[in-house]
């Protein structure tokens, strides 16, 4: 089967990282995928399967490949394509309906858009016609591909009329190389086979999204009973706050920043504990990560994926978002008594990258 999958690549998120595992699993599944790519910026970019045929659009800004994508529409006989962006998504709706092409289009959507769109602050008149626009184009789709069920929830609350349309698929986190990354040395002296005092890993980029204020507090109140360490990667424009935070609460020498790290894994799976304080996700990554490696893992119960992620509670604690109390309180009991390594391995084995290629496979093969 040929796969055809826009995308652009226009930094370290998820998406472009989701975006390579998925085209490595139809790759490897023995199919063909073309790739056609509008921006090229990123350490993700560099990491396209060498089987992927990539095809670089002429331009940089997704709509002024407007033209292209409707001559390509025209002249080519495509059967699917597979749009991982909403803006992205929307010009090839435009392009199928100029052309009169019968080319299924279908798109992806991996975060919460009316709560990304709130906590941006954009002006109303904006919300409003983006949400417009949404609503009047999604039911033109043939398939909208939500990661999770909070983030598909969210896009028919837009979008009610989609619902016969509209598909819960899994992002394909757990990949081959993930156990042999996380075999790698760890290169901490925090993390060494000889300590004694508990690590905990929290991992994202340094926004308000992700709530490592909330993360910080809660240290601060597990170190007047317990003693911890605590190791963030990630970057990001509130770090010189948040390392302000660790000296306001004088916790500064029991908390590192470590920055973006190329490979992650050897720090999951070493650590004692992996703490996700986001105030929203579509399906965090970096907490199935942990899980597959068999870390303990504790999440804020956000909007949207770590309930599905972690069972209801069954893998490990959900605690109300923004409240450092109660992160702290569950850091102490999982750290005393932490669950099985197995018991989370096998809870986040259907995040597997084969398993969510061929969901994929099933629905552009209609």
């Amino acid at each position: 089967m040929d796969i055809n999958i826009v995308l652009s690549f226009s930094g370290d998120g998820g998406v472009e990282n989701m975006a390579i595992n998925l085209m490595q699993g139809f790759s490897d599944l023995g199919h063909k995928v073309t790739l056609f790519r509008i921006k090229n910026r990123g350490r993700f970019a560099k990491q396209v399967p060498g089987q992927v045929n990539i095809i670089q659009l002429p331009s940089k800004h997704t709509f002024l490949n407007l033209t292209y994508m409707i001559k390509l529409f025209k002249t080519h006989p495509l059967k699917s394509i597979l749009v991982m962006k909403e803006r992205a998504g929307l010009m090839c709706l435009i392009a199928k309906i100029v052309s009169g092409s019968n080319i299924k289009v279908y798109i992806r959507f991996g975060t919460h858009i009316k709560r990304s769109l709130m906590e941006k602050k954009l002006p109303g008149i904006y919300v409003k016609t983006r949400l417009f626009v949404l609503k009047k184009m999604l039911p033109k789709a043939d398939g909208i591909i939500g990661v999770s069920k909070g983030v598909l929830d969210d896009i028919l609350s837009i979008c009610p009329e989609i619902k016969n349309k509209s598909h819960v698929i899994k992002n394909p986190v757990i990949t081959k190389d993930l156990k042999y990354l996380a075999s790698e040395p760890v290169g901490d002296n925090w993390l060494n086979n000889n300590r004694n005092v508990p690590v905990i890993i929290g991992m994202g980029r340094l926004t308000y999204q992700k709530g490592f204020d909330v993360l910080i507090r809660a240290i601060g109140l597990v170190l007047k009973d317990f003693p911890v360490r605590l190791i963030i990667l990630g970057d990001g424009h509130k770090k010189n706050e948040l390392q302000g935070l660790t000296k306001h609460l004088h916790i500064q020498d029991y908390i590192k920043f470590l920055g973006f790290k190329k490979n992650p894994y050897p720090y999951l799976k070493n650590a004692d504990l992996f703490v996700l304080s986001s105030r929203w996700e579509g399906s965090p990554n970096a907490l199935t990560e942990a899980l597959a490696l068999g870390t303990p893992c504790i999440a804020t119960n956000c909007e949207s994926g770590p309930l599905e992620i972690l069972r209801g509670g069954e893998l490990g604690p959900l605690v109300p978002v923004g409240d450092h109390i109660t992160l702290a309180r569950k850091i102490i009991e999982v750290l005393k008594s932490p669950p099985k390594k197995e018991d989370l391995i096998q809870g986040v084995l259907d995040y597997d990258y084969l398993i969510s290629a061929k969901e994929y496979l099933r629905l552009l093969a209609n």
